[in-house]
């Protein structure tokens, strides 16, 4: 039997991730199937884990899987604060499996139908939802699929960017989005793109410091501009005069702050970090945090092909554990 998420993408190509150029009748009836069939799913609340999966936000239980679903039509009435417990729920949502994340995406499209596409608040979930599906896609080499999302999230963040830049998390789905289409994008692209991803990055983090998502971006464009290859660096020099800025030292402060700030263990962030420390050749602080890596949950498919890749390296760098 094909899980639900694939089922969904064959049977309703996700609704191509191209709302705007589906008829509001047909979209709307497609959003209700897309429910529908959610609805009689065994979801469970387990995260698809991943960098930008990582939120900060508090974790307590919203009882929502009708009740937000059954206020979608009437968002025009709703109150302020009716409309934020609303959009809570769904953001508890896009923390849950990728069937919730799907039903989400569906609800927030919707939502985005309604509103003529004015709500950033809106525009920017919809940029996280895109990059979290195009994740799983990418996790079942659906390589059409993940372009296809990535695409749709840097649109979306784009419009929300439009009606609110003072937004950091509208700047911050904009450049994970960005930044996720370097991986198929060619090396003048990748690298004009880095700069667009750190701009807003920096943008992101004036307007919220303490966001433990943006210094792990942060560090991690540091960490890949400072191991750049010659040729790579030939280019940003051709292109933009200069070669972006990065330094392993920076990229291990700031993946120690993402640490700080986060109140859960997070491989990723343990892997590059002990990453950057072999870049650096101190070996104890590196199988340190590849033991660390290790030991944290593996939740995802990207967790279970990166826990591989630690469990080589720790073999290599085992004596160095006290």
């Amino acid at each position: 039997m094909l899980p639900f998420s694939l089922f969904l993408a064959k049977k309703f190509g996700y609704l191509r991730s191209t709302a705007p150029e589906t008829s509001g009748r047909k979209r709307s009836s497609e959003l209700r199937r897309v429910r529908s069939n959610a609805d009689t799913q065994s979801i469970t609340t387990d995260t698809m884990y991943s960098v930008v999966n990582t939120d900060d936000e508090e974790s307590e239980f919203y009882d929502f899987s009708s009740d937000v679903e059954e206020a979608v039509p009437s968002r025009h009435g709703r109150t302020e604060s009716e409309s934020e417990d609303m959009l809570r729920g769904i953001d508890h949502l896009l923390k849950g499996s990728n069937p919730d994340k799907i039903k989400a995406y569906g609800l927030l499209l919707e939502m985005n139908e309604e509103l003529d596409g004015k709500d950033p608040e809106v525009l920017w979930r919809l940029s996280k939802v895109c990059h979290l599906l195009g994740q799983y896609e990418e996790s079942e080499n659906n390589n059409d699929k993940y372009k296809q999302f990535i695409e749709s999230g840097i649109d979306y963040g784009k419009q929300a960017l439009e009606l609110n830049n003072r937004s950091p998390e509208a700047h911050k789905w904009y450049a994970v989005n960005i930044g996720s289409k370097g991986r198929y994008s060619g090396t003048k692209e990748k690298i004009q793109n880095g700069y667009e991803f750190k701009r807003h990055i920096d943008e992101a983090l004036k307007l919220k410091d303490d966001d433990p998502i943006l210094h792990h971006l942060l560090a991690r464009f540091q960490y890949e501009v400072a191991i750049l290859s010659a040729m790579e660096r030939r280019v940003a020099k051709w292109l933009f005069s200069e070669v972006p800025e990065g330094k392993v030292t920076d990229a291990i402060a700031g993946f120690l702050k993402a640490e700080a700030l986060n109140a859960d263990p997070w491989k990723e962030n343990e892997f590059l970090l002990a990453k950057c420390y072999i870049h650096e050749k101190q070996y104890q602080d590196a199988a340190k945090w590849l033991d660390k890596a290790l030991k944290t949950k593996s939740d995802s498919p990207q967790d279970i092909k990166m826990d591989k890749e630690i469990s080589k390296l720790l073999s290599k760098y085992t004596s160095y554990l006290e």
